[in-house]
């Protein structure tokens, strides 16, 4: 061998030899005053699990950095494929920081699904106990290959899988671990640790280990009937009752974060026995402190939308409200003749002078005498929106005010409820939807029917696709797309033309996609839709629509007015009830249909105003032809 090939090969010999030293070498504090705590996550928007994440990290007083915040989220979809690269490629830009820091324990943690229940110190403390320099969080699933099950090592008890939701590590380590091998962003994160794991050396020498019993990690999915609550002295925590543990972090993963949304009402110092909800006490505005010239201005809307009794007494209860009322613009909308005398009785007995200001439309100013409610109640908006003012104080005239610190209790809250909401536009047995013990109705394969929204909210829909009133032509060419060409096209107005879509898209996460969770285990539903429209059908117009498939993992289907009374179609025995048809329709539907009996009686209470129909995209289906009136439907294509 010459010189120069001696000299290579011992230069490669001293470069492995040197990285082994390094990684077998490594001195790390086994005292946990030594030792700080970082928490690391990724987020790239402000999601409701964010801001839960984050105030258990403030409940706490852990130090967290948020990686990736407003960036452009490239991992694919996690919810229902493997994925989740892009996190490990954010994380590599910013640990090479933290390397060199011996003293510093990171951890990871997944910010829209989990959740804290301890302090730093004990944190580090439980991690110092299992003698290793790398743990993960463990689960009962192998995901996502399934095949490598058998190369995981045996252990006697708890949960044998790796999850990526949650790790902790001594901060080289961490570091080397992180950025140990390449990966996409759109492969997985959870395989890539795995793969390390799976490496008995690479096992070894990052000295690596799985949280079998939950001490420190607990994730939820596959596990909920492992868990109770428990209050130990002030604070309710969490408790695994299989391996007798107080896990210190939760991780709503996979089918599991319904119950995490329930386990996040009492924790982390959510809820106490004694004193009841302690984070209704977290985020107020301590109005006693301000001068009455620094509190926030308000309008204070009154709408009279029909002969209301007892006006006299409702104006001395508005009068009354403890609040500056030279802090408040006063905004009458009076749509009813009868109390136009008691409006101007009020104004005159001095209410006039007290506020702000005062406007007052009454029937004398509409210009159309049959003004709709709904139209009245966008003008409030409308003049709240000009106003300039802090806040809106919508009063409608049936409301009877017993306490005078109501306005001042309202602003100090500082809560956005959407109790009030679904009060009025969820359909009353929407809850029903999401009782295990309550079957969902289930006319044919894949076709789910059941009630969501309200009757109100189909007749609002209506109303205001009329008020906008640009309906399309159900031309094949449309300038809306991206392409300019519908395949099928139809006489719609998509949500986005009034400004509804962002709304539409939230309330479709939040009361659609955990409908869908329950009737597709295993499957996750991102609520992702580009096309939400509202479709009207009339004998002169539209009149039917022709077989076609949707571009789109499951379609909700809801019906907005009603069959029999404001418009008719034509159907017969082998006519799915909710105008959805499967071709061939026998065999497909022939039993169900000859079973249950169902003729147009049934046909018209399955497509009530607000029931939806959920139905597989790719499920062949059409119209059926409108006959009379007009009958309007809001169809939306979920995870196309």
């Amino acid at each position: 061998m010459s010189s120069k090939i001696l000299l290579i090969s011992c230069g490669v010999f001293i470069t492995i030899f040197s990285q082994i030293v390094t990684s077998q070498t490594r001195a790390f504090s086994k005292n946990p005053e030594d030792l700080e705590l970082l928490v690391l996550t990724i987020a790239t928007e402000e999601t409701d699990g964010y801001k839960r994440f984050m105030r258990s990290c403030r409940h706490y007083n852990l130090s967290v950095r948020v990686i990736g915040m407003n960036e452009e989220w490239r991992g694919g979809d996690v919810q229902r494929d493997p994925g989740g690269g892009h996190k490990i490629n954010m994380m590599k830009k910013v640990i090479g920081e933290y390397k060199n820091k011996n003293n510093l324990v990171l951890m990871f943690s997944d910010s829209y699904d989990a959740v804290f229940l301890a302090n730093a110190k004990t944190i580090i403390k439980t991690f110092l106990g299992f003698d290793k320099q790398m743990v993960f969080s463990a689960e009962g699933f192998c995901w996502p290959n399934r095949w490598l099950v058998d190369k995981y090592p045996e252990i006697s008890h708890g949960k044998r899988y790796l999850c990526s939701g949650g790790f902790i590590g001594f901060a080289p380590v961490f570091h080397d671990v992180v950025t140990d091998t390449e990966i996409n962003d759109e492969d997985d994160d959870q395989l890539y640790y795995t793969n390390l794991y799976l490496d008995e050396k690479k096992r070894e020498k990052y000295k690596m280990a799985l949280d079998h019993t939950t001490k420190l990690f607990q994730n939820l999915n596959g596990a909920e009937e492992e868990i109770e609550l428990d209050l130990q002295g002030t604070e309710v925590t969490v408790h695994n009752t299989a391996h007798k543990t107080t896990p210190l972090w939760i991780h709503g993963n996979g089918a599991s974060k319904i119950f995490l949304n329930y386990l996040s009402n009492y924790v982390p110092g959510t809820w106490h026995p004694d004193s009841g909800c302690l984070e209704c006490n977290e985020d107020i505005i301590n109005l006693k402190k301000k001068k009455d010239n620094e509190l926030p201005t308000v309008m204070m809307a009154i709408f009279i939308p029909y002969a209301t009794p007892f006006m006299p007494e409702f104006f001395k209860k508005i009068e009354k409200i403890d609040y500056p009322k030279k802090r408040i613009d006063l905004y009458i909308h009076n749509m009813v003749e009868y109390h136009s005398n008691h409006v101007a009785d009020w104004l005159k007995g001095g209410a006039k002078g007290l506020y702000k200001t005062v406007t007052n439309i009454g029937p004398p100013a509409f210009t159309d005498s049959g003004e709709k409610e709904f139209i009245a109640r966008n003008k409030i908006v409308e003049a709240a929106l000009s106003s300039g003012d802090d806040y809106l104080f919508y009063v409608s005239s049936e409301v009877s005010f017993t306490n005078k610190d109501v306005l001042k209790i309202l602003i100090s809250q500082n809560r956005v409820s959407a109790k009030d909401w679904e009060e009025r536009y969820l359909h009353p047995n929407y809850s029903q939807n999401l009782n295990e013990s309550i079957p969902i109705e289930q006319p044919c394969n894949d076709v789910f029917w059941f009630p969501l929204y309200s009757e109100t909210w189909a007749k609002h829909m209506i109303e205001e696709m009329e008020n906008y009133g640009q309906w399309s032509g159900g031309k094949n060419e449309d300038a809306r797309l991206a392409g300019g060409y519908e395949n099928v096209p139809t006489v719609d107005i998509h949500m986005n033309q009034v400004g509804y879509e962002a709304e539409w898209l939230h309330t479709l996460k939040k009361y659609v996609v955990p409908i869908n969770n329950r009737l597709f285990p295993g499957y996750y539903s991102d609520g992702r839709a580009i096309m939400n429209f509202v479709v009207k059908y009339t004998p002169s117009g539209q009149y039917y629509l022709r077989p076609h498939h949707d571009s789109s993992t499951y379609t909700i289907n809801i019906g907005l007015n009603r069959p029999g009374i404001d418009y008719g179609v034509r159907h017969d025995v082998l006519t799915f009830l909710a105008c959805v048809r499967r071709f061939p329709p026998l065999p497909l539907w022939g039993k169900f249909l000859t079973e249950s009996s169902l003729q147009g009686e049934g046909w018209e209470q399955m497509y009530a105003a607000g029931f939806d129909i959920l139905y597989i995209g790719n499920d062949y289906h059409e119209g059926l032809p409108t006959t009379w009136g007009t009958r309007y439907i809001m169809v939306c294509f979920i995870d196309p």
